[in-house]
């Protein structure tokens, strides 16, 4: 049998709760229902039961429909979150350790 889509967010948005507010109400860490919404994890049956008593629909409505398009696996994230300026700003800093690094040394030697 093929995975179906998991329309976690889908229904969490609906009913207008943040994933730490549904993580608190159903006993499981936050990141665990942003794997679910992601597609990290497949949610077992009795996660799934509270989700859909939570958000008030059955449990087959909680599979279903079409993914979200996502960027390809080993797609860096980081990348795509921080801006150009924040990572120049990294670049001088590595950069400058390494220069003060290299003045270290060379009054070792």
């Amino acid at each position: 049998m093929a995975y179906k889509y998991f329309r976690g967010r889908e229904w969490r948005e609906k009913t207008g709760l943040t994933q730490a507010q549904v993580s608190q109400r159903i006993g499981v860490a936050r990141n665990v229902i942003s794997d679910f919404e992601r597609g990290e994890r497949i949610p077992s049956v009795f996660v799934t039961h509270a989700l859909a008593q939570l958000y008030g629909v059955p449990m087959e409505d909680m599979f279903g429909g079409t993914p979200p398009q996502r960027r390809p696996l080993g797609y860096p994230q980081w990348r795509a979150k921080r801006p150009a300026a924040v990572r120049a700003a990294r670049l001088a800093r590595m950069k400058a350790r390494k220069a003060k690094r290299e003045q270290e040394l060379a009054g070792v030697a």
